[in-house]
């Protein structure tokens, strides 16, 4: 839930930004392979493209798609720690039960 609303506060998938524009942003990072946020080559292809944002805009927008790809990761982390606490948990459950039922045929078969 913490992840989620920090995620919410940072604007949403387009971080704040109309889609098409985010859109566009996103093109050329990819079409650049994908650099570093604060890329000074991609502030400088994306102003090309986005010539009504101006540079802070840019440098903000740039920050806060950062900031959501760390939040992603760090809620990719916690699903997968939670699934596997999960699996853990549910492993020791069917662990205990076979445990119980190996003891009860023992009792079974002791009392005959």
């Amino acid at each position: 839930a913490r992840l989620d609303a920090q995620l919410d506060r940072l604007g949403g998938a387009t971080v704040g930004w109309p889609e098409e524009e985010h859109a566009v942003f996103l093109r050329v990072r990819s079409q650049l392979g994908s650099p570093p946020f604060d890329s000074e080559r991609l502030l400088s292809l994306a102003a090309l493209k986005l010539n009504t944002i101006t540079d802070g805009e840019l440098r903000a927008h740039a920050a806060g798609c950062a900031a959501r790809e760390e939040l992603l990761e760090e809620k990719r982390a916690a699903v997968s720690a939670w699934r596997g606490a999960r699996e853990t948990s549910s492993a020791q459950r069917v662990e205990r039960e076979r445990a119980i039922e190996v003891e009860l045929r023992a009792r079974e078969d002791a009392e005959r």
